[in-house]
């Protein structure tokens, strides 16, 4: 056994615990935080067990680390933190898999290394009743942890830049996202829109919004916006669904096109979590334009023939 005084002795063993181990490595973490993927070295294979737990565990994350091959299942009120091997033994510590606990944060942590056989993982596990990540409990996870974000903005640490569109398209759990075109337009803030505003920021200020059809997109849907002229694609862009307010029938062809819903982005986009993908860049915003010249998609939800087409000319 030896102790481990330091967040850095804590990070450097359990990195060599699960570089040098030829035997099962499983981790099991309260918190899962962003840019937490560093800090899992030859992921492939690594069984991770967290708690899906909105403001502490990032779906963005989660959702990396199963493109990185690691075989993550979800248990709600666990809290150990343990990072184990079947040959090169075990670390017990205070640290959460997260940035905050290994690197940027500067957590004070401790943990104590444990030699081979001397922690029965199967007694652990069997105790936690896990399950395996589904696609409905990441997409449960993502609106709850988008929720808790714009409740607590100041909170928010961004780790690491938005994910290229590969390694968006390349992922086994992509997270959503929907579409839209639009041209500048005389649209004003609904009643409806001004009184939600009033009522939770004391303001009615809006840093952006759009009209839409009733149904098409939800609190919390990241909209990929492409602007279109009668002569040109413009810039492609995120918004993110902060809220999505009905307008009444009296005011929807007065201030809203006759669209039946407005959707409000609040804050800029830096008040939220990383969109699922950049498009900042000549290559991506080109592909996106090159794929809707040809797919012309229709409606809010992006068909797979289109996003095929990106991700085609982008690779080009």
């Amino acid at each position: 056994m030896r102790i481990l005084y330091t967040s850095s002795d804590v990070r450097k063993t359990i990195a060599k615990l699960l570089t040098t181990s030829k035997g099962r490595r499983v981790v099991i973490s309260a918190f899962v935080g962003s840019g937490s993927e560093i800090y899992l070295p030859r992921p492939k294979g690594i069984e991770l067990i967290c708690w899906p737990k909105a403001g502490s565990t990032s779906p963005n994350a989660i959702r990396e680390l199963i493109r990185r091959g690691v075989n993550i299942s979800f248990a709600h009120q666990v809290h150990i933190k343990l990072y184990w091997t079947s040959d090169k033994g075990a670390v017990i510590t205070s640290a959460n898999l997260s940035s905050s606990a290994f690197g940027s944060g500067g957590q004070i942590e401790f943990g104590v290394l444990l030699e081979a056989g001397m922690v029965d993982i199967g007694r652990v596990v069997e105790q936690i009743k896990a399950q395996p990540v589904s696609d409905k409990a990441l997409l449960k996870l993502e609106r709850a942890h988008h929720d808790y974000v714009k409740r607590n903005p100041n909170e928010m640490i961004r780790v690491t830049k938005a994910r290229d569109f590969n390694d968006w398209f390349e992922s086994a759990a992509r997270e959503p996202w929907k579409f839209v075109t639009w041209d500048v337009s005389n649209i004003r803030l609904s009643s409806n829109a001004k009184s939600l505003l009033k009522e939770e920021f004391g303001s009615t200020r809006c840093h952006s919004w759009m009209s839409a059809n009733s149904g098409d997109y939800r609190n919390n849907d990241w909209i990929l916006h492409l602007r279109e002229t009668p002569r040109r694609l413009g810039a492609a862009s995120w918004m993110f669904a902060h809220h999505v307010v009905p307008v009444s029938k009296s005011e929807r062809r007065r201030l809203n096109d006759g669209f039946e819903a407005q959707v409000l982005q609040v804050g800029s986009l830096r008040r939220y979590e990383q969109p699922p993908f950049s498009v900042n860049g000549k290559r991506i915003q080109q592909a996106i334009k090159r794929a809707y010249r040809e797919i012309e998609p229709s409606g809010s939800r992006p068909p797979l023939r289109f996003i095929n087409a990106i991700h085609k000319y982008y690779n080009e």
